[in-house]
């Protein structure tokens, strides 16, 4: 649709002053952002599906401390149970403000290197003929500050983070991800909407306001395709580079390593007055089958593969332990590739860019409606870009998680912001609204203009508010596989319990009946025996 909807602007442009003001435009603001909304809500019932399906349900009520985490340890007023807590909650937040404060500052080096840019671009005149590719060379170059820009504030989030010590891992991610999305969307979009809405160069005196308003509009289009393919282009391209470069350095570096220990080997071990120490042996490339290897005041214990046998060195009275140990090559193997190859992606950065690239769309959509395709043939490129980089780089650790966590908010509140640019471009910056209330009869005034706009943009909201509350978050099967298994939970916890209380009513019933009736009792029991005699 938006493709359809792009080729119609080229048309109009073909016989209008500016294409973006084509009649109908809100319509695809409308479905846009409806279709993103049914997106993030559709994702919330996924996610609760494999939350389920992965035993995910109580992860936040059983997660413990994370293992770098230093804090008190206290008895819980609510279960009695020991738990580890901040040793100063006042501290904690004081390390909260100074890394927020620190994020701030890094916007300001943002908002000056832009601002560089753009004086730089302002020297030119419109009416150079190399204006264009001047305007396409500063988006360029834009774009590879805000990439390296994301590469220094990640470092720089990453270290801030340990820093102020979370105590839970979501507690970790969630804080890194308002962190690192916060300045990357601030240093991604903040050029494209000083453009659209601030930028004074394009209030030239001596234009008419639709003159000045297409050429700002051709000037965003310019920044967002230039910066949108950029960011694709970058991307895939350094995330198969930096894994490539990283393993043939891994490599080199393993077989320098290699030769050093060869040529030492060959003159006797060097310093090491001719023994062989175990972490040589494992990288050797002999059979480590039934191998000796020696090692040095360490004892192996509770392995039945390893034979451990004491020797006192008469010279310096030390006990040296010789162990045979039995080494599956395949292991050592295995080790020795994971080794030569890079680090795996991170997780975090692929997500970050995923959702850049939305934002793009979502918050620019009437300028580029095109964006939607070209994201969808990006997205089939960055999946087999990563399930190359997964499957020639170094295993991942696997982590818990109950779900994306904060990236949820970050989705929805694109949608409300995007409802407030690519209106604030259809009313502002087009004719569109002001002919349409003309036609309407309406006085198509700055009041009227500012009226609808806040009209219609509740109006979208509204609407994101309506299908949020509509849109179950989980399916009818999930909710029922989830009171199965409560179900099933309760029914196993409680069992014992009430299978004590009628062994214990049945027990006192008993005891009753021989109060009150001994004489009874004992004749049945006289009865009971004859009959097991017979």
């Amino acid at each position: 649709l938006g493709a359809i909807w792009f080729i119609i602007q080229i048309i109009v442009e073909g016989t209008t002053s500016n294409g973006i003001a084509t009649p109908g435009s809100t319509i695809i603001v409308l479905i846009s952002i409806m279709w993103s909304t049914m997106m993030i809500e559709n994702w919330y019932r996924r996610e609760w599906k494999l939350r389920f399906k992965w035993g995910m349900m109580r992860y936040k009520q059983t997660e413990i401390p994370r293992p770098t985490f230093s804090g008190k340890i206290v008895v819980s007023k609510e279960n009695g149970e020991i738990v580890e807590v901040y040793k100063s909650w006042a501290q904690y937040c004081c390390k909260i403000t100074c890394s927020m404060s620190t994020m701030l500052l890094c916007v300001a080096m943002v908002v000056a290197v832009v601002a560089g840019l753009f004086i730089l671009k302002g020297g030119m005149r419109e009416d150079d003929p190399n204006y264009q590719y001047m305007t396409i060379g500063i988006g360029m170059l834009n774009s590879i500050q805000i990439f390296i820009m994301n590469k220094i504030y990640t470092f720089l989030a990453y270290r801030l983070n340990e820093w102020e010590g979370h105590r839970l891992q979501q507690e970790y991610y969630n804080n890194l991800v308002v962190k690192r999305i916060i300045f990357i969307v601030f240093n991604s979009f903040y050029s494209l909407l000083y453009i659209a809405f601030i930028d004074p160069r394009y209030d030239r005196d001596g234009f008419s306001k639709e003159d000045n308003d297409k050429l700002r509009l051709e000037a965003v289009r310019t920044q967002l395709v230039t910066l949108f393919l950029m960011a694709i282009i970058l991307q895939n391209t350094l995330e198969i580079l930096f894994p490539w470069l990283g393993s043939k350095i891994n490599i080199m570096c393993m077989k320098k390593e290699e030769e050093e220990w060869a040529e030492n080997a060959a003159m006797g071990g060097g310093d090491r007055g001719g023994t062989a120490y175990q972490s040589d042996a494992l990288l050797s490339d002999d059979d480590q089958q039934a191998q000796g290897v020696y090692v040095n005041n360490v004892a192996d214990v509770g392995d039945d593969n390893i034979e451990i046998k004491f020797s006192l060195n008469n010279d310096d009275n030390m006990i040296r332990q010789k162990s045979t140990i039995v080494v599956n090559q395949d292991v050592l193997d295995d080790i020795e590739e994971q080794i030569s190859l890079g680090p795996s992606p991170d997780v975090l950065d692929n997500t970050a860019e995923i959702v850049v690239l939305h934002g793009y769309i979502m918050l620019f959509v009437i300028v580029f409606p095109i964006m939607p395709l070209l994201a969808a043939v990006n997205n089939y490129v960055e999946l087999r870009v990563d399930f190359y980089n997964l499957i020639n780089t170094q295993r991942p650790i696997p982590t818990t998680a109950a779900g994306l966590g904060v990236w949820k908010s970050v989705l929805s509140c694109f949608n409300i912001i995007a409802v407030f640019t690519n209106l604030g471009i259809l009313v502002f910056r087009t004719e569109l609204i002001s002919t349409m209330l003309s036609d309407l009869g309406v006085p198509s005034g700055e009041i009227a203009l500012v009226v609808f706009y806040f009209s219609f943009s509740l109006l979208l909201l509204f609407i994101i508010f309506v299908i949020r509350v509509v849109i179950d978050d989980q399916t009818e099967s999930t909710k029922e596989a989830i009171a199965r298994q409560e179900a099933c939970e309760k029914h196993l916890l409680m069992a014992p319990v009430k299978s004590a209380a009628k062994q214990a009513a049945k027990e006192n019933k008993l005891k009753a009946s021989k109060r009150f009736l001994p004489d009874v009792d004992e004749n049945n029991n006289d009865e009971d025996d004859q009959k097991r005699e017979l």
